[in-house]
């Protein structure tokens, strides 16, 4: 079905899920194992180049990090991601010969691709690094090569999804990016700029908690001024982020979310920033940056967790139900309704991700809302999308049972009269859901 990322991540959670179990709690470990990792090496690798207390200290800055609490650890692809990215460069960090080596940058390389497609950019870096080299021109190719076959390995899938049906594989991949948001070229303009400045720490954002990240920000900012100063080549941590940085804002809307996976490389470039000052100094300052990090990450964890201030797409009137247990006792109370594989209408399906029930076709997704109005009836069949006239029409004929219902989203999708006029009627409400039935 419909999908906005490469084929990939939601194999990778669904197969983890098929042995650990379809529960939210067991597809969150998987999320939270990928965050430990990159702790871990983190650690491990700011050990080797510092000492232990500097690296333990930064491992609990990334920790209580508000962009790890808020993303990483979430399902969505930033954790796996910034894994990724991190193993990329601690391969990178040493000096790479040998031709298995080379080909499993490549395959790195390309599951970032099978994951986050736009974050291939990061590849340009041990290709610049292949061509800057000096070795011979055989050699450079030979390199070459060898990095294009691992990329290649991981996009088997990707030849296979292609002459499926290639229109729909544009679609999922391309295609619903490049119509996703209706805003004038000059919203999405200043969008950007808001973003930047929320990056910046020059306005504040209650959805991005305190100035933690705008620390880690004018940190890699002065690490390449303190390089022009001596005459050098940034580090390679700095590259990897300035990459990040500029292909993050190039989706339309640019959101703050998607610059949490350079998290762990701007933690590297604040350690290259004080590597050289004074013992004492160093470590003030990272203790400094960690009780911060704590108090603001304390903050985030609090929304994140029980309040839901500042958190993208909570209001009040949703807010009990964003809540896992009370997820829990609504799919409990659809599966009272409907027998195990009966179709039923959600705007959210995850309402139904516990529930033995399935989702209506076209909406496995609730991206379907940002595309719905600029595609035909025929794009809408073809990519498995709902639409809202479509939606309408499976109410007004009664094709499914059940319909679940957000209350703060009932007028927009389910106007009470056509409720009424095709004999839906209420029956049931839990934590601002409504449940109706015919």
């Amino acid at each position: 079905f419909f999908y906005p990322q490469t084929p990939l991540f939601p194999y990778l959670y669904g197969i983890w899920c098929k042995f650990a179990g379809f529960t939210w709690e067991s597809a969150r470990a998987l999320s939270a194992i990928f965050s430990i990792l990159i702790g871990i090496i983190l650690f491990k690798f700011l050990k080797s180049k510092s000492s232990k207390i500097i690296a333990s200290i930064l491992f609990l800055v990334f920790t209580f990090s508000g962009m790890n609490i808020a993303w990483l650890v979430t399902i969505k692809p930033y954790g796996t991601s910034a894994f990724l990215i991190l193993i990329l460069y601690i391969l990178m960090e040493k000096k790479i010969t040998r031709p298995l080596q080379i080909v499993f940058i490549g395959f790195i390389i390309g599951l970032l691709f099978n994951i986050r497609s736009y974050l291939v950019v990061i590849g340009l870096i041990p290709s610049f690094l292949i061509f800057l080299s000096k070795e011979q021109f055989s050699t450079k190719l030979k390199q070459f090569l060898l990095l294009a076959f691992g990329a290649f390995l991981t996009l088997l899938p990707h030849i296979y999804w292609i002459l499926k049906d290639f229109d729909v594989y544009y679609f999922n991949n391309i295609g619903f990016h490049l119509m996703r948001s209706e805003d004038s070229s000059a919203e999405l303009a200043q969008g950007k700029l808001n973003v930047l400045y929320y990056l910046l720490g020059i306005n504040s954002n209650i959805k991005f908690e305190g100035f933690q990240f705008s620390i880690l920000v004018w940190s890699w900012i002065i690490c390449f001024l303190q390089s022009v100063l001596k005459k050098k080549l940034p580090s390679l941590a700095w590259f990897f982020c300035l990459l990040i940085f500029i292909i993050s804002f190039v989706p339309s809307p640019a959101w703050l979310q998607y610059f949490s996976v350079a998290l762990p490389l701007l933690i590297i470039c604040f350690y290259e920033l004080i590597k050289e000052w004074p013992a004492t100094i160093k470590l003030s300052s990272c203790i400094a940056l960690l009780l911060y990090t704590t108090y603001t990450g304390s903050i985030d964890f609090n929304s994140y967790t029980n309040t839901g201030e500042g958190v993208h797409g909570i209001y009040e009137t949703n807010l009990e139900a964003s809540r896992i247990k009370n997820i829990d006792q609504i799919s409990k109370k659809i599966d009272e309704y409907v027998s195990p594989g009966d179709k039923v209408v959600s705007v959210w399906p995850g309402y139904l991700f516990e529930s033995h029930a399935e989702i209506y076709p076209g909406m496995e997704n609730q991206f379907w809302i940002r595309v719905e109005n600029q595609l035909n009836d025929d794009q809408a069949k073809r990519y498995r999308v709902m639409t809202l006239r479509a939606l309408q029409e499976v109410v007004r004929k009664q094709q499914v049972k059940l319909l679940i219902i957000d209350l703060h989203k009932a007028g927009r999708f389910f106007p009470r009269k056509i409720l009424q006029k095709s004999g839906y009627k209420e029956i049931a409400k839990l934590h601002n859901v409504l449940f109706y039935v015919h």
